[in-house]
């Protein structure tokens, strides 16, 4: 048990896991919000609502499961949520899933430093992505093989100011980028591409919550701290995500369509604060990829030298490149995602 006797505490820490989760690099740089909701316009914005509600629902069910039956490794939920081949469809998934999330954050934080280290990304191009992506590993591992509790707490305090500071950032960027009002020709689209984009986004922060929500076994929190904890979380996101949205939309349509509009919006205003920009995203990203790589090691639970073998390997798989993971790899393991999602509605009279 790690949980305060404070309520308000208490609410935090599980606020704090449930952003942890989400809250990387695709979000945080709006490119995640841009692909799958603000590219299709003002309509865009009722699927990003309608996404963070099942987020937040699903965060409360994982977690009420988790902390009922002191799980503390994801096919120990997805055995209690499926059994035979769609446990194993489930825990694998949910597991390749947690290492793709940890590539992409490592190729994301090398492209958000980029612009923070010019010179010596230029000139030692090598050695700027082994440090990089050094500091990530380790910074994982370091997580991995600590105390939880302790990080969780860490996501309690950090990831809220991230959060906040993200939303900030994505109005003062549009107001202030240069040709920001420029008018946008929006079409109102299909409402099957409406329905399948926000479904997919769904499905695979689903398996993103469940990596880390899995792991929280000695959370050992009651009904209202998992609800409040779990909607606190959920709202958060859905505010800064709609902060993101307007943003977007105001921006001029070639910087929101670039794979980091927001850090790039604010390098066109100020070099000074993109680098600031850039490094506070960097370290919701060190935060997104421990957590993903915590959900890949708690299947071996204290052998960690399989936990460095995956946080190694991640390194040199990172220049797949972040957009290609975003837009292409992301979506196909949505399809997954929505069905643990059914799946998951269908255990509501189950006892743990």
């Amino acid at each position: 048990m790690f949980l305060r006797k404070s309520k308000f505490k208490n609410t935090f820490i599980i606020a704090g896991l449930f952003l942890s989760a989400l809250v990387g690099a695709g979000f945080g740089s709006g490119r995640e919000v841009f692909v799958y909701f603000a590219s299709l316009g003002p309509v865009g914005a009722f699927g990003w609502v309608s996404s963070c509600l099942l987020l937040g629902l699903a965060s409360a069910r994982v977690l009420a499961l988790v902390c009922r039956g002191k799980f503390t490794r994801v096919d120990q939920v997805a055995g209690f949520v499926a059994k035979g081949k769609m446990k194993k469809l489930f825990t694998l998934t949910t597991l390749m899933f947690a290492f793709i999330g940890y590539v992409a954050m490592l190729s994301g934080i090398r492209e958000v430093l980029e612009p923070v280290f010019p010179a010596v990304c230029r000139r030692f191009p090598l050695l700027f992505g082994i440090l990089t992506g050094g500091i990530v590993a380790a910074f994982s591992m370091l997580m991995l093989t600590g105390n939880f509790s302790a990080f969780a707490r860490v996501c309690a305090i950090v990831t809220p100011v991230i959060i906040f500071f993200v939303a900030l950032v994505s109005i003062f960027a549009a107001f202030i980028t240069p040709n920001a009002h420029t008018t946008h020709h929006f079409t109102i689209p299909k409402m099957a591409t409406l329905i399948l984009k926000s479904g997919l986004y769904t499905g695979y922060n689903v398996l993103f919550l469940l990596g880390v929500l899995g792991r929280a076994g000695d959370l050992s929190a009651d009904e209202d701290a998992i609800r409040r904890g779990s909607l606190l979380g959920a709202g958060m996101f859905l505010a800064c995500g709609l902060c993101i949205f307007v943003g977007l939309g105001i921006l001029p349509p070639e910087l929101a369509a670039q794979n980091l509009p927001l850090p790039a919006a604010i390098y066109a205003w100020s070099a000074a604060l993109g680098r600031i920009f850039s490094c506070i995203l960097s370290f919701a990203m060190l935060l997104c990829a421990a957590c993903n790589l915590g959900a890949v090691g708690s299947l071996f639970g204290k052998k960690t030298l399989y936990g460095s073998v995956f946080a190694i390997l991640g390194i040199p798989l990172s220049y797949i490149g972040f957009d290609s993971v975003i837009s292409v790899v992301y979506p196909l393991f949505g399809f997954v995602g929505i069905l643990f999602l059914l799946t998951l509605a269908q255990t509501r009279r189950k006892i743990v």
